[in-house]
């Protein structure tokens, strides 16, 4: 609950003060600040990773944010993409060059 109520409860408002949304507001700023440098952010989160039996989903709700807010698709990844050593090399790669600039995961 004290990352976002719709962790526990999913059909309830959107709350602008919630620590995911703050987050949000955040990463946005420093990604605006190191726009020129491509600068690179992690996100950790343990808690609300999967949407599925229609759980809200941080993963996806920080991935759609940031999307709204003018950060190209192709710039987020999530970790547990990667699954084979092959596609972890490649994601660093993309993640060294800037070319990734935001990579969700969990510790």
């Amino acid at each position: 609950m004290g990352l976002d109520g719709r962790c526990i409860y999913p059909d309830i408002e959107n709350i602008p003060d919630s620590k995911v949304n703050l987050c949000v507001d955040n990463l946005m700023k420093i990604y605006e600040e190191t726009a020129e440098q491509k600068g690179v952010q992690a996100v950790f989160s343990d808690i609300a990773v999967h949407s599925d039996e229609g759980r809200f989903s941080v993963y996806e709700y920080i991935k759609n944010e940031l999307i709204a807010r003018g950060v190209p698709e192709n710039e987020i990844c999530f970790a547990s993409d990667a699954q084979t050593p092959e596609q972890r090399k490649a994601l660093f790669s993309q993640i060294n060059s800037g070319e990734k600039r935001f990579v969700i995961a969990s510790t």
